[in-house]
């Protein structure tokens, strides 16, 4: 029987439709076929994870925004809910506790939950500087303790007529040029001073001079001589002195064996009469000497 013969129009013209079944039923047509399936396949597979791609982006954005305003509404809520009414002082100092109040209440910024404990500490550290430690305690709803501890000055040093009174870690507590304010303090010569900031250790241009000197003046101030001690004198790293009441002059040598050197120096200061003025040289742990000045 005669298969009838079918058109198809191409370009707006009828033309007749080719007959593609025996290339169909042919190795090579399912070939491309199998191709041409491989290629679909990879395509579904590429659009459909571009767009499980975009639509995970779309949510996460969403939740960012979402966790901002959430974030911008409890903010708002807490600056309405906890504002910061009274600011208290805990301990003793010689600063106006008012002052102390105010420059909290500043740096607090008016709220209890959003007031940073930190920066409040650090800043009322760097401002009154005799203060050695700061805690602050929130009191929920609208109050704040500042929990303070003073220094004390132990030591200090002269520079250019002006006196600066320094904490055991040579922290500068005050500069003064009143030479009364230096009483009971022991008085610490030494050179190579570079730096002398009120609220800042002192500093050297040494790099290893300042932890000398504290290293030093520790184990000075651990020994039961220490009471008697008015001054040190460390401008020779090598020949450390001391003066002793005002009595006698210590020679220590170099800062190792501190403390055995100044119970040597005691020993000799017990067994000489009261009136008597001199020298004591303890720089060796071995013996020790003592030269009289009284004539």
């Amino acid at each position: 029987m005669k298969k009838e013969r079918q058109y198809e129009i191409v370009d707006g013209r009828i033309v007749p439709k080719e007959d593609n079944s025996s290339l169909k039923e042919s190795p090579l047509a399912n070939f491309f076929e199998e191709d041409d399936a491989t290629d679909n396949t990879e395509a579904f597979e590429n659009a459909k994870a571009n767009f499980e791609q975009k639509k995970s982006k779309e949510r996460i954005t969403s939740i960012i925004v979402a966790v901002c305003a959430v974030m911008l509404f409890t903010v708002g809520v807490l600056a309405f809910a906890f504002p910061l009414k009274t600011v208290s002082v805990q301990g003793q100092t010689q600063y106006d506790t008012q002052q102390i109040i105010e420059y909290a209440q500043q740096l607090a910024g008016g709220n209890v939950i959003l007031a940073n404990k930190s920066s409040i500490e650090s800043g009322l550290l760097n401002r009154f500087t005799r203060l050695k430690s700061v805690e602050i305690i929130k009191d929920y709803p609208n109050g704040i303790t500042v929990d303070l501890t003073e220094d004390t000055a132990k030591y200090y040093v002269s520079i250019d007529e002006e006196y600066y009174l320094l904490a055991d870690d040579l922290r500068i507590m005050q500069r003064t040029q009143d030479e009364n304010d230096t009483k009971d303090l022991l008085f610490l010569e030494t050179d190579g001073i570079s730096a002398a900031l009120t609220g800042s250790e002192l500093e050297f241009y040494a790099s290893y001079q300042k932890e000398y000197v504290k290293e030093v003046l520790s184990e000075i101030s651990d020994h039961a001589m220490y009471d008697g001690v008015v001054s040190v004198d460390m401008t020779d790293k090598f020949n450390i002195k001391l003066d002793y009441d005002g009595r006698f002059t210590v020679i220590l040598g170099i800062g190792e064996s501190i403390g055995t050197k100044m119970s040597l120096a005691m020993a000799y200061i017990q067994s000489i009469p009261e009136n008597e003025r001199g020298i004591i040289d303890s720089s060796s742990t071995e013996k020790g000497s003592y030269i009289s000045l009284m004539k």
